[in-house]
């Protein structure tokens, strides 16, 4: 028989059982419904101060692996997967109409789930301008 998981446990995609404290869980269920606003998710799971102390509070909360994975987690469990944004990648790509928050929403679940980093495209494109792709070396710097 197995024992039952306590509110402040979850287990990951690997099966790893992670336990946050209830601040740490409450931020990051915040976090999400603040769509990343960290100030905001700390002041609702209770960390107190100004906007800074918050800032600081949020960016202590989102260096934390058990914190990100429990985010993690919360999106998958809404449905917002690695093919769910790839698919809506593609219908953004595939129009002309200004879909700017939409991006930036793909950029930040990127950048959330880990699947890209200035270290993952060191030596690949660095600039896209006008439509050419400037290879790196292509171009000189002043």
């Amino acid at each position: 028989m197995s024992k039952p998981i306590p509110p402040s446990s979850f287990t990951d995609e690997g099966g790893k059982d992670h336990k946050l404290t209830l601040k740490q869980k409450i931020f990051g269920e915040f976090y999400i419904k603040y769509r990343g606003n960290g100030v905001q998710a700390a002041r609702a799971a209770g960390y107190a101060g100004d906007e800074n102390v918050l800032g600081v509070a949020a960016n202590e909360n989102l260096r934390k692996p058990k914190v990100l994975d429990y985010i993690k987690f919360l999106l998958k469990k809404e449905g917002l997967t690695d093919e769910s944004v790839d698919k809506d990648l593609l219908i953004v790509i595939r129009q002309d109409a200004d879909l700017g928050a939409k991006m930036r929403g793909i950029s930040e679940y990127n950048r959330i789930r880990g699947r890209y980093s200035p270290d993952k495209v060191k030596g690949e494109v660095l600039v896209i301008e006008k439509g050419w792709r400037v290879e790196k070396g292509d171009r000189d710097r002043d």
